[in-house]
């Protein structure tokens, strides 16, 4: 059995928690990406062969996921990839370990946001049992909320001995409890599934923590199947470039603009493995049929420009870096039921989620009888 992590910047960083979890798990492999949100975690764990049957996921994504909100995320459009990981370790009967983390900005609330209850209730719904840093240490501690000395800044913890083997213990009994994902009916999913679309790598990114097969723009896809397009993966670069993805065809052809330049504030970080929405950036999902053209190119710079948290948004009249590593895309299938469900499931987790989750599915039953 192999442990693998898929994370945020609290998972990658040298001296951080990782290191601490290694002097009991040595060979885990560590697949976390930072500045991104949960989909990059399954777009690692869906494109990374190694992970198998019987191996553990430790996906720590929560953190991540909460900033993200406040970058224009839906919170159903994150939990339903939340879940949509959790199936994909269910078919492939892969074991899932959820390690909870908290940014210092809700961590200063006695109450969390309503995403951590809708979380956990998800977590909880398959039978899974997650490591809640927050919960565990103000339990620990005997307090209400842990004080900013917890944290190095906003969005890591301080790495001191005291918290880093906390945490990392704590992912310990995470995996110790890990199982496969139970057979349950999918509570944001809606019946929809998740795919990477082949796009024929033709070369590869690679540097000190990953090697990733690409492809240089320009080039075309079709949609094996009729659903909507979610996510472009991609890496940025230091230089100015961004892409343009053109899906469909004629008047009802759709064009997003993404920047794939890396925010100059990075810190010295050239190249960043991005997976940019294309439902947040378009402002509503890409639906798309079956066998319908998806044409990426560099952008021309006609149309406005989206920038994903960590890619810069203004871009200089410059002339624009060419070559753009497209790493691949996610889409979801699409059945009828599936966007029913997008239609009517609530946006807010308040403390009666399940009752309204029951309402839902009382009303998509009624909708597909007539």
């Amino acid at each position: 059995m192999s442990v693998f992590i898929v994370g945020g910047s609290n998972s990658l960083r040298k001296e951080g928690w990782t290191s601490y979890f290694r002097h009991a798990f040595p060979e885990a492999i560590n697949l976390s990406v930072g500045a991104n949100s949960t989909l990059v975690g399954l777009f690692r764990a869906m494109s990374t062969p190694e992970l198998k049957a019987g191996d553990t996921l430790i996906w720590e994504y929560a953190l991540n996921d909460v900033n993200h909100l406040k970058q224009g995320y839906d919170p159903n459009f994150l939990l339903g990839f939340v879940e949509h990981l959790i199936l994909h370790c269910r078919t492939r009967e892969i074991k899932f370990a959820p390690v909870v983390l908290t940014p210092l900005w809700v961590e200063r609330k006695p109450d969390r946001v309503p995403y951590y209850e809708a979380l956990l209730h998800l977590f909880d719904h398959y039978g899974l049992e997650p490591f809640d840093m927050s919960r565990a240490m103000r339990g620990a501690r005997g307090v209400k909320t842990l004080p900013a000395t917890v944290y190095q800044d906003g969005a890591h913890y301080v790495e001191s001995e005291e918290v880093l083997s906390f945490l990392a213990n704590g992912a310990g009994l995470a995996v110790h409890r890990a199982k496969v994902p139970a057979a349950r009916r999918t509570l944001f999913t809606g019946g929809r599934t998740v795919m990477l679309l082949d796009h024929a790598p033709t070369g590869a990114f690679e540097n000190s923590i990953m090697r990733i097969p690409s492809r240089l723009p320009p080039f075309r896809l079709r949609m094996p199947a009729r659903g909507s397009l979610a996510a472009v993966a991609f890496v940025t670069t230091p230089a100015h470039s961004a892409i343009s993805i053109r899906a469909g065809s004629g008047a009802k052809a759709m064009r997003v603009n993404l920047s794939t330049t890396t925010e100059p504030n990075r810190r010295g970080i050239d190249h960043l493995l991005k997976l940019a929405s294309l439902e947040v950036a378009l402002g509503k999902p890409l639906f798309l049929a079956r066998d319908a053209e998806i044409a990426l190119s560099v952008w021309d710079r006609t149309g406005a420009l989206h920038a994903e948290t960590s890619c810069e948004g203004n871009i200089p009249p410059t002339e624009l870096e060419p070559d753009v590593h497209i790493a691949g895309l996610l889409f979801e299938t699409d059945p009828v039921r599936a966007r029913l469900t997008r239609w009517l499931l609530p946006t807010d987790f308040g403390p009666r989620l399940r009752g309204k989750l029951r309402a839902v599915r009382a009303r998509l039953s009624g909708a597909l009888r007539r």
